[in-house]
C-alpha cells in the first residue's frame, strides 16, 4: 500500500513539475507601441486605397466579415466630448475596399439622454464598402444635418494626412450644396 501511495506522489510531482516547465517557455511577449494619432494609424492607408467611416454617433462598433479581408471587430475612436460638445465625430479606419460590415452597437448622446442601440449582433452584412473615400454614416441622422459640422470635426482629426484633401473637398461640397 505505501509502494503506492508513493508511486501516486512521484507521479503528482512529475506531472506539476512538466506543467510548470510548460508554463516558462520563453514567448515573444515585447510591448508593441500601439499608434496614438491619426497620422500612425492612417501611414501607409491612404485615400486613394482605403475608406474612412464616420459619424456624429458617441461611438459604434462594426464587425468586418469579408473573409478574404479577415474578420475584425472596429470600435470608433472619437473627435470631442459627446458630453460638453454639441457636435463631435466618431470614425472607424482607415479599411480596406470590400470591407463588409456587420454595425453591431451604436450610442448617440443628444437632448440630455444617451440612445443605445444594438443592432442584430454580428449576423448579416449592414454595408459593403465599394470605393475608397469617406464615407459618412449616421443612424440618428437620416437627413445629414450634422454632416457638415461632424465633417469639420473629422477635419481635425485628419490634419497632416493624406486625408486632409480629401476631407477638405468634402467640406467645400457640403457647404456649396447648402447654398
Amino acid at each position: 500500500m505505501l509502494k503506492k501511495i508513493n508511486i501516486c506522489l512521484l507521479c503528482s510531482v512529475v506531472l506539476f513539475f512538466a506543467g510548470c516547465s510548460s508554463l516558462s517557455v520563453e514567448s515573444d511577449n515585447t510591448e508593441r507601441p500601439k499608434p496614438k494619432t491619426f497620422a500612425e494609424i492612417a501611414e501607409g492607408y491612404g485615400p486613394d486605397s482605403y475608406a474612412l467611416i464616420y459619424c456624429s454617433h458617441t461611438s459604434y462598433k462594426l464587425y468586418q466579415q469579408n473573409p478574404k479581408i479577415g474578420y475584425k471587430m472596429y470600435y470608433s475612436k472619437q473627435k470631442g466630448n459627446s458630453l460638453s460638445d454639441t457636435n463631435y465625430c466618431s470614425y472607424v479606419g482607415p479599411v480596406p475596399v470590400g470591407s463588409e460590415f456587420a454595425i453591431v452597437e451604436t450610442s448617440y448622446y443628444g437632448n440630455g439622454s444617451i440612445t443605445i442601440e444594438w443592432i442584430h449582433g454580428i449576423q448579416g452584412v449592414d454595408f459593403v464598402i465599394t470605393k475608397p473615400g469617406l464615407y459618412y454614416m449616421d443612424f440618428f441622422d437620416k437627413k445629414h444635418k450634422k454632416e457638415l459640422a461632424t465633417t469639420r470635426y473629422l477635419l481635425e482629426v485628419v490634419q497632416g494626412t493624406e486625408w486632409e484633401i480629401v476631407v477638405q473637398k468634402r467640406i467645400e461640397e457640403l457647404e456649396n450644396a447648402k447654398k
